[in-house]
């Protein structure tokens, strides 16, 4: 886990006053088995009490009708991660090519939060539920930004300390 990481993390923590929780480092490292997923992520939400915050930033979409509008995504537990990961669209097929589903819409329960996990402080992208079922067709619509993906954050440790962030009820 970078520096950066770490401090962005503990900066949005000191900024809440409830927390989430820490997900179970047993069943990370198990999902960890169906596609490497690198040790630093493994080690950031198990030791830091992430799951249950909502996490997200402000999207205009034209086509969508957003203009600076708040999307928010709740950080999920280990269960579902595994879940959204491995059984559910679009998070089964975007896994094996390198990217995590760490998080569900608030207001949009079929899009989801995900990161690429080939990059050490990775940017963060909402996918909507009906993009694509082919796995390449995903991946490039979140790498040149189509219809259904947005980037939410430049990068994870971008989110931690400039994005919004909203305590667990």
């Amino acid at each position: 886990m970078t520096n950066q990481i770490i401090k962005s993390t503990e900066t949005m923590l000191r900024k809440i006053k409830k927390h989430g929780v820490n997900l179970n480092r047993k069943e990370l490292e198990d999902l960890s088995h169906k596609s490497s997923i690198p040790n630093w992520i493994i080690e950031l939400f198990s030791s830091y009490p992430l799951a249950g915050l909502q996490v997200g930033a402000k999207v205009t979409d034209s086509f969508g009708g957003l203009k600076d509008e708040p999307v928010l995504f709740e950080i999920v537990n280990a269960n579902l991660m595994h879940e959204l990961n491995t059984e559910s669209y679009p998070g089964m097929y975007l896994f094996s090519k390198g990217y995590l589903t760490i998080g569900i819409g608030v207001e949009s329960m079929g899009d989801v939060l995900v990161i690429d996990t080939k990059l050490e402080d990775p940017k963060v992208y909402q996918v909507w539920h009906d993009v694509s079922h082919d796995p390449d067709e995903l991946e490039k619509a979140i790498q040149t930004g189509a219809r259904g993906t947005w980037t939410i954050a430049e990068s994870l440790s971008l989110l931690f300390t400039e994005g919004l962030i909203e305590e667990p009820y």
